[in-house]
C-alpha cells in the first residue's frame, strides 16, 4: 500500500497547538516517513535474499522442449486471442533472458489462456497494472513486449530467480490492488501451468534447480583449464542439501557448504584449495571483474556474524555462479543487490 503524508491534517492544527507542538508533530511525520522508506528498502532486500538464497530454483534456465511447449500452448492458448502469438512470446522471452515456460505460464494464468477483458480489450495478457488501473497496450505484440520487460527487469536485473521471490514482486499476497485475494493462488497455479509447458526433468530443474544441466546455463567463453572438470563435478550436486561445516572429504557427500562445494569440486579436477572461504580468499590472487574467466572463483563478506569472508562461489558467467547457499546447491545471480552488497572480489587460484 503507498504511504502518503497527508500534509492538510497537520497543516489544520499547527496555530492552535502552537509552535513547539507543531515542530514535535512534523519531526514525527517525518520519522514516520523515514522508517517506511527503510521499511520499503529492506522488502526489496529480501526479496533478493530469497531470490539467490532460497529453492535453488532458476527462472533463466532456458531449457526448452519445442514439441511439448506447442502442445500446450494449442490446447491452452487455442480459442483465444493469443492463439496465434506463440513464437513472438518465445523469441520476446529469450529475448529478455527469460524460460518461455515461465513466460506463457504468467499469461496463462494472468488473462484466463487469452480469454479475460485485459487481454481482449487492452492487449494486457499478464495482468499488469498502474495502480489500480490495468494498463493499455496499442497492440497484443506491445503488450507481450513489455510483459518482457517487466520479467526482465525482476528475474535478470533485480535477480529474483525462483518462482516463489518472483511472486513477492509480481504478485504479492495481500497488495492493495488486489482485494479479492486472488494473489494467494498465484503461485500454485503458475507451477502447474509450467509443467504443462515442460517435460518433467526441465520443469524440476526450472522450479527447484535439481538435475539442471550444462545445457541451461551460459558459460563464459574464457574458462580456466581446470573449468569444465569442476563445473561437471559441481552440476552434478545440484540440489543436495546445504550443509553448514559439512563433511566433504569422501568421494560423495551428502552435502555441502559454500567452501566445501568449492574445495570439492575444484579437487576433482587435480586443484587443492584450504577448506573455508576465507583461507580460500587468502589462498587466491585478486583480480579485475574484466580479467575474470569461467572457473575463477568469487567471494562476499559478512554474510553472516564471523571473519570477513563468509561466501564463496565458482564463477560461471558475467552475471551467474554455483554455490551452496540458503537450503541446497544451485546457480544464484551474483549482481543481484544482495550479492553486490556483500561482493569482496574475485580470485584465481595461483
Amino acid at each position: 500500500m503507498r504511504r502518503v503524508w497527508a500534509g492538510w491534517r497537520w497543516r489544520k492544527w499547527l496555530v492552535p497547538l502552537g509552535l513547539g507542538a507543531a515542530v514535535l508533530l512534523l519531526g514525527l511525520s517525518l520519522m514516520i516517513g523515514i522508517l517506511a522508506s527503510v521499511d520499503a528498502y529492506m522488502g526489496r532486500e529480501a526479496e533478493d535474499v530469497a531470490a539467490d538464497a532460497g529453492s535453488g530454483g532458476l527462472l533463466t534456465n532456458m531449457a526448452f522442449d519445442a514439441a511439448v511447449f506447442h502442445a500446450a500452448w494449442d490446447k491452452g492458448f487455442g480459442h483465444g486471442v493469443l492463439a496465434n502469438q506463440e513464437q513472438y512470446t518465445i523469441a520476446a522471452a529469450q529475448n529478455a533472458g527469460v524460460n518461455p515456460a515461465l513466460f506463457a505460464a504468467i499469461m496463462a494464468n494472468e488473462s484466463g489462456w487469452g480469454t479475460s477483458r485485459a487481454v481482449r480489450v487492452d492487449n494486457n495478457p499478464s495482468g499488469q497494472m498502474s495502480g489500480n488501473q490495468v494498463i493499455h497496450f496499442s497492440s497484443i505484440e506491445a503488450g507481450i513486449d513489455g510483459t518482457a520487460a517487466t520479467l526482465h527487469n525482476l528475474v535478470v536485473v533485480r535477480g529474483l530467480s525462483t518462482l516463489t521471490a518472483l511472486q513477492q514482486a509480481y504478485a504479492p499476497v495481500g497488495a492493495g490492488n488486489d482485494p479479492g485475494n486472488l494473489n494467494s493462488g498465484w503461485l500454485s497455479a503458475v507451477t502447474s501451468i509450467i509443467k504443462q509447458f515442460m517435460t518433467p526433468a526441465d520443469a524440476d530443474a526450472l522450479l527447484t534447480g535439481k538435475g539442471a544441466s550444462n545445457a541451461n546455463v551460459k558459460i563464459m567463453g574464457d574458462k580456466m583449464s581446470y573449468f569444465d572438470q569442476a563445473y561437471a563435478a559441481a552440476s552434478a550436486q545440484l540440489g543436495k542439501p546445504y550443509v553448514f561445516g559439512a563433511n566433504v572429504s569422501g568421494a560423495n557427500p551428502t552435502g555441502f557448504d559454500c567452501s566445501g562445494l568449492v574445495q570439492w569440486a575444484l579437487r576433482k579436477a587435480g586443484i587443492s584449495l584450504p577448506r573455508t572461504a576465507q583461507d580460500q580468499y587468502d589462498a587466491t590472487k585478486r583480480l579485475s571483474k574484466s580479467e575474470v574467466k569461467a572457473g575463477d572463483l568469487i567471494f562476499f563478506e559478512h554474510t553472516y556474524s564471523g571473519p570477513r569472508i563468509t561466501h564463496v562461489g565458482i564463477v560461471l558467467s558475467s552475471t551467474q555462479m554455483i554455490n551452496a547457499a540458503g537450503s541446497n546447491v544451485n546457480i544464484a545471480t551474483y549482481t543481484s543487490s544482495y550479492w553486490q552488497a556483500h561482493f569482496a572480489g574475485f580470485g584465481r587460484v595461483k
